[in-house]
Formats: structure tokens, sequence, C-alpha cells
């Protein structure tokens, strides 16, 4: 009887080690506050049928560089994929890690009116980063349609999704 006691209680050590190991390793990659982001900038031009050329710009506060570079690569695959799906091709412009954005960029995660409308992706699961999307190339009517798309978007994110519309 010793034994099986002995037994279950270094089986619940253990488990409890782990567990708490495992929240460690969460914690540390999905921390609160990110007070050194990393930026994913991704680029990408997309093209339709008639020739026209939108620019596809997401932007997402990463955690590190390792972070950075696993997210920019997710967001230029989703981009080009949706873009297919949607008969567009998608043609990678640049990806890039950066720890300063352009101050033109960085009013983004102000969510301050810039010169273009842009979707602002706000960070609520902790695995969640703050994400902003915006468009290079399309009428004021059409920034209106990123807008419509809140709803759509905000039922796969756990964050606030919004839309700070152009100054005007």
């Amino acid at each position: 009887m010793k034994k099986i006691t002995l037994l279950l209680i270094v089986v619940a050590a253990g488990f409890y080690a782990y567990k708490t190991r495992q929240e460690r390793l969460q914690q540390a990659n999905n921390p609160a506050v990110i007070e050194r982001p990393v930026y994913a900038e991704t680029k990408v031009d997309l093209k339709g049928d008639s020739g026209r050329v939108i620019n596809s710009v997401v932007l997402v506060a990463t955690a590190s560089q390792t972070e950075c570079d696993t997210a920019a690569a997710k967001i230029v695959q989703t981009v080009l994929d949706a873009s297919a799906r949607k008969g567009v091709a998608g043609t990678v412009k640049s990806i890039e890690c950066k720890t300063e954005l352009e101050a033109r960029m960085a009013r983004l995660f102000a969510n301050e009116p810039t010169f273009v409308t842009y979707m602002v992706l706000g960070r609520g699961k902790p695995e969640e980063r703050e994400t902003r999307m915006l468009y290079w190339g399309v009428t004021v009517q059409e920034s209106d349609l990123l807008c419509e798309m809140v709803p759509q978007i905000q039922k796969g994110w756990a964050g606030q999704v919004s839309c700070v519309r152009a100054s005007r």
C-alpha cells in the first residue's frame, strides 16, 4: 500500500510540475503586455481581372523576432489563400520584421485617423496580437467595404475589431 501511495504522490507531483512549466511557457510566449514589440509588416499586391492593383498591408505587433518571422509567413499565406479563393492574383512585395515603424505606420497603433481607412484587430486572447490591416489603391466606397467586414472578422477574433475611417 505504501508503494501505491508513493507512486500516486510522485505522479501528482510530476503532473503539477508539468502544468506549472506549461503555464510559465504560455506566459513567456504570450506576455500580458508586449513592451518591445517586433512588428511584422507584410505587403502583398492584389491584381484582379481588370488589371487593377490594390496594395494590402498587414502589421502585427509580436513579442519576439522568432514570433515575428512565424507571424509574417502566416499572414502572407493567409492573404494569398484568401485572394486566390476570390480569383485574385497575389504577389508578395515585402515581408519585414522591425523594431521601429515609420511615423505614419506607428499612428495606426495609436488608432488615430490617417489618410487611409484601416482595420484594428485588438488583442483579446493571450495568443492574439495587435494587428492593423489597410489597403492602398482603393476608392472611399471600397474602403468603406472594409469597415463593413468588421462583424465577420469579429466572429473569429476574441479581441475588439473596429474600423478607423480615413480623415477627409
